[in-house]
């Protein structure tokens, strides 16, 4: 038979030695966890003494991305050409209408003139532009009030309305010949 005051001398013996031994085995975890050395020094950052020195509302209109009339670097001033559309931006609520818009912005040519006018061509049938610098306007828009304001940038013109952003890309001019011979010219 096992002897009871042995089994409770041992009992006793391992709460009084497991709790410590276990103690010591946390502490040399938790101390071993940062090994990192924060001995180094670390620099004095200075405070800046006029902030609004070099701020943008301070800047003098210079801005890395732009030249010294403010327009962009990489967008180019002419926009006169062949375009063919190839995207379309719309908040839309149904995968059926996100589906239909993607089969949209995937056809229709744009064709900016030199006199100032341009026509939206899909499916055979033609929507009337005229344009400045700035904008494209509906040719009924004779006022030029209600402009759709564009930006062209590296062969993409960007066009935005109220409700969408629509790309167009630059054709080749193989894509030029082929658009012209299939419109009959």
């Amino acid at each position: 038979m096992v002897d009871i005051k042995k089994m409770f001398y041992r009992k006793k013996f391992m709460k009084k030695s497991a709790v410590p031994a276990m103690m010591i085995v946390i502490a040399c975890l938790l101390c071993s966890c940062n090994v990192s050395d924060n001995t180094e020094e670390k620099p004095e950052v200075k405070p800046i003494e006029n902030p609004t020195e070099n701020s943008v509302e301070n800047d003098g209109g210079y801005h890395p991305a732009t030249d010294e009339q403010g327009v962009f670097v990489g967008q180019d001033k002419e926009v006169i050409g062949y375009y063919e559309r190839t995207a379309i931006a719309r908040d839309c609520e149904t995968l059926e209408e996100m589906q239909s818009l993607l089969d949209e912005s995937k056809r229709g040519h744009l064709v900016v003139k030199e006199d100032g006018t341009a026509y939206f061509e899909l499916d055979g049938e033609k929507t009337e532009y005229y344009f400045d610098g700035q904008n494209f306007y509906l040719s009924g828009d004779t006022e030029r009030s209600n402009g759709f304001p564009y930006t062209y940038i590296n062969g993409r013109l960007i066009i935005s309305d109220e409700t969408s952003v629509t790309q167009y890309m630059r054709l080749t001019d193989d894509e030029i010949a082929a658009y012209l011979e299939s419109e009959g010219y």
